[in-house]
């Protein structure tokens, strides 16, 4: 009789909690909207001015100024991934960490290969074990669904 009652009580709190608690569904929100805030691949003044610093040895005369930049991770490469967690990464292991900091490798694209991915002026690939081929970049960029 005692569990019983015990049980109800935890029902109850779980049912009236659950009144107050809500939730996103799917319909309220799309697939592509989730994915337009977490992979948008404009850089704002900010963004721009550290990776101009970060790659000033390898980007000749490439400004990362009102440029569009997509990111790739992953052991080999091949894993979409954001500038917010590019720069996460950027302050975690700053060079007084244990790990050396990993700037990544930078792709820059020409107006074909721009226009023949998507409108894409570069990309990083970082944490990765090795450089890939430009070619093998910019065949991933290809199987990403476009994102501004």
């Amino acid at each position: 009789m005692i569990k019983n009652k015990y049980f109800c009580v935890a029902l109850s709190i779980v049912l009236f909690g659950s009144c107050f608690c809500s939730k996103k569904t799917a319909s309220e929100y799309s697939y592509s909207e989730e994915k337009t805030v977490e992979y948008a691949t404009w850089l704002n003044k900010e963004e721009a001015n550290e990776l101009n610093a970060i790659f000033a040895a390898y980007r000749n005369d490439f400004d990362f100024t009102d440029k569009r930049v997509i990111f790739f991770t992953g052991s080999s490469g091949k894993l979409r991934s954001s500038k917010e967690h590019y720069f996460k990464m950027q302050k975690k292991y700053d060079n007084t960490s244990y790990y050396n900091r990993d700037n990544g490798y930078l792709y820059i694209f020409d107006a074909d290969e721009k226009e023949a991915i998507g409108g894409y002026d570069a990309a990083i690939v970082f944490w990765t074990k090795e450089q890939l081929p430009e070619d093998e970049v910019m065949d991933r960029i290809m199987l990403e669904p476009p994102v501004e």
